[in-house]
């Protein structure tokens, strides 16, 4: 079943849960540390890249590009929270972060080489997942990417518990529906993309997909109901 919700409510929701968490999100952090270098990899040859980090958190990604070649990274969060630990860890001069929503991005239609977000579609409802999608693909050049990394349902009947009750205590409300229901199936039914690369880590815990907009139609979604 999905989880339905206004975007206000939605707003309000998250507003509170990250302020409880946003002083102790990095210790969670590790448990990540290593998909997040993968991503980083993915683009270890490129040089003076536009990058967008979507609900960037403490900015753990978006500061990891930094480390690399001349890119140009924007880091966006609704949480003034957890932007406040970003900007604390803000070594770099060519990376900022700003407030703002993900379902709205303040910036013109394909004007990023890579659009980014980890870890935070199991936070959102829905139909919040969905806009905030297609908004990183309206973002996106088309000779650019949007790589997706968030927590995956193994096929394991053992690991599918065993990682469910481990994290659920520090989840969000909406984590629940995105673990049972593998929503990242949403993703490969959106058209008309590419899926370049879809790679799961820790026993299938976690899944990286690199999805390659096409810009020569308009970005729609297929219904479970209807899929081939």
């Amino acid at each position: 079943m999905e989880y339905k919700m206004e975007k206000e409510t939605f707003i309000k929701k998250n507003k509170e849960f990250f302020e409880k968490w946003a002083q102790f999100y990095d210790i969670i952090e590790i448990a990540v540390k290593g998909v997040r270098k993968y991503i980083v990899n993915l683009i270890l040859n490129s040089s003076n890249l536009e990058i967008l980090d979507v609900c960037t958190g403490t900015g753990s990604l978006a500061l990891k590009f930094a480390t690399m070649k001349k890119h140009k990274i924007i880091g966006i969060d609704l949480s003034e929270e957890m932007l406040t630990q970003a900007r604390d860890k803000n070594k770099f001069s060519k990376v900022r972060f700003i407030k703002g929503d993900a379902t709205e991005l303040p910036f013109n239609n394909s004007s990023k080489d890579i659009c980014t977000i980890s870890f935070s579609f199991h936070d959102m409802p829905h139909e919040i997942r969905l806009e905030v999608f297609k908004e990183m693909f309206r973002v996106t050049k088309p000779t650019g990417y949007i790589i997706i990394a968030d927590y995956n349902r193994p096929q394991n009947k053992l690991l599918q518990q065993f990682y469910f009750q481990f994290t659920k205590f520090y989840e969000s409300e909406f984590y629940a529906s995105w673990y049972w229901n593998n929503y990242f199936k949403d993703f490969l039914r959106m058209k008309p993309v590419n899926v370049l690369l879809n790679k799961t880590f820790r026993c299938a815990f976690i899944r990286v997909l690199v999805i390659k907009p096409k810009k020569n139609a308009k970005l729609y979604y297929v219904s479970p109901s209807y899929e081939n």
